[in-house]
């Protein structure tokens, strides 16, 4: 699953934590902030992910890799 344009919004992490739920056969949970190249969206990119990742690490199920 390729979540695009995730910034670890409380609605945000309820519905990846909803999917992991629901969706049994999950391996791999892609978290994408994407959306410019620049500098400064980089480091918000940067920042998402960090948070997706202590955000949400520590409530799948160990089958499924968080990128």
């Amino acid at each position: 699953f390729k979540f695009c344009g995730y910034y670890g919004r409380t609605n945000e992490v309820e519905l990846v934590l909803y999917i992991v739920e629901n969706c049994v056969v999950l391996e791999k949970l892609i978290i994408d902030p994407s959306g410019s190249s620049f500098e400064d969206e980089l480091n918000m990119e940067r920042k998402a992910r960090k948070n997706a990742k202590q955000q949400l690490a520590g409530q799948l199920p160990n089958h499924i890799e968080l990128i």
